[in-house]
């Protein structure tokens, strides 16, 4: 999962119990006593300044990162970007240890068990933060980190507001990557890994491709010339930095190192504080290797009944060269409906509304995944979710790209994971 959906289900989710959504007791936080103890707080004794904190974080969150407020729904923060700058962010981390200090401090003896969940739920947030800013250095290292802060979809094809009103917010989101631009060149360490430098350009460079070539036409029809005219000059300034940033981190290849690897030790840090699991990286890797050998096994007998006598290789090979007809996106689409109609019909799990995901082609600058789900945030309603799906580069050979396009096997995997019954539902 990736961090700001991670931070987008545990807002959500703490927002939800605040309104008193959650029915069910969570487990008793390690150490406190059970509910129904002598000791546990009954719901007359809740702790009473709580909900007033858990607003006041979550108020504090979203004034921390307007973008991050922004995609979950809060468009009063409409065209506001956070400060990634170095002292930004230094900023960002005594705030989110303020943060964690002050829950910390509150005792869970003394909260009901939807208070203890909403507890742990904030604190873990804040531990997730926390690790990848201040322990992992992932805004000083990796490239990656920035994209989810620039990703302007939320302005583009999330239909929250007329286009007229998106457009003043992607106007204010684009006046401020230049200096964004400039904050992650002057943070990030050289020299870099690799497989970050080539990620970098490929998103930098993507998303100086999509203002320049997809931007105007997704608000052409917005027929305001004053808004326009600030449109093409804030879009030309973010295009230019954009490419400027391109160019600089292409420049990193002539230096790049193969030392992309976090080592054991920031490894099994960071399963303990954005997981909260405390298993050794050997109990980890005996675990994960004690399951790939069952799912081999499995593989090895499902490809004996679809290719008798033939090796793994030549049982996928066939699988993946059994293309949807009628290109991906139709395909996805189709599937969608078919795998709705499964569970219904052997009723897996109920459906709680009429809410359809869309199928759409993934921008240049996050195609780095080939399929991924953006949905709306937790203070949206009746706007859709988008299932994205990316094509292949363009820069690759005809046989890579042929290569590139999913077999319908592996398409509707996909889809079971990042719509029904997966992400979506």
């Amino acid at each position: 999962m990736s961090a700001s959906k991670f931070l987008l289900l545990s807002l959500s989710l703490a927002g939800a119990l605040l309104a008193g959504c959650a029915k069910q007791s969570a487990p008793p936080t390690a150490g406190a006593p059970a509910a129904g103890s002598p000791a546990a707080a009954p719901p007359s004794a809740a702790h009473p300044a709580w909900p007033a904190m858990v607003d006041r974080y979550i108020e504090d969150y979203f004034k921390a990162q307007p973008f991050f407020a922004v995609q979950s729904g809060r468009h009063e923060f409409d065209g506001q970007m956070p400060d990634l700058s170095a002292n930004g962010i230094q900023r960002e981390i005594a705030r989110l240890q303020e943060a964690r200090q002050t829950l910390a401090g509150v005792d869970p003896a003394g909260l009901t068990p939807n208070q203890r969940l909403e507890r742990d739920t904030l604190l873990n947030v804040t531990d997730h933060d926390l690790f990848w800013l201040d322990r992992a250095q992932w805004p000083f290292r990796n490239p990656a980190w920035y994209l989810e802060k620039l990703d302007p979809d939320v302005y583009l094809s999330r239909d929250y507001a007329p286009l007229a009103q998106r457009l003043k917010g992607y106007i204010g989101y684009a006046r401020a990557v230049p200096g964004i631009a400039t904050a992650i060149r002057a943070n990030l360490r050289t020299p870099l890994p690799k497989p970050y430098v080539e990620y970098g350009i490929k998103a930098f460079g993507g998303m100086a491709d999509f203002y320049r070539k997809d931007i105007p036409k997704i608000f052409q029809s917005v027929n305001d010339p004053a808004l326009q005219q600030q449109l093409r000059e804030a879009n030309t300034a973010a295009t230019a930095a954009m490419q400027e940033l391109t160019q600089w981190i292409t420049a990193q290849r002539k230096d790049a190192t193969d030392g992309f690897a976090i080592g054991p030790d920031l490894y099994a840090r960071m399963l303990q504080d954005t997981e909260r699991v405390d298993l050794s990286v050997a109990q980890i890797e005996a675990a994960g290797r004690a399951d790939l050998d069952r799912n081999t096994e499995a593989l090895r007998q499902a490809c004996d009944r679809y290719l008798r006598g033939k090796p793994l290789s030549a049982c996928i090979a066939k699988m993946s060269a059994d293309k949807p007809k009628g290109g991906v996106l139709e395909a996805a689409r189709e599937e969608l409906k078919e795998l709705k109609t499964f569970i219904q019909q052997h009723q897996i799990v109920s459906i709680p509304s009429q809410e359809e995901a869309l199928v759409a082609l993934a921008p240049p600058y996050n195609a780095a995944n080939f399929a991924f789900i953006n949905t709306p945030g937790p203070y949206e309603h009746g706007v859709a979710s988008i299932y994205n799906i990316a094509p292949p580069d363009p820069t690759w050979t005809r046989a890579e790209q042929a290569d590139y396009i999913p077999g319908k096997a592996t398409l509707l995997i996909t889809s079971a994971h990042e719509v029904w019954p997966g992400h979506f539902l």
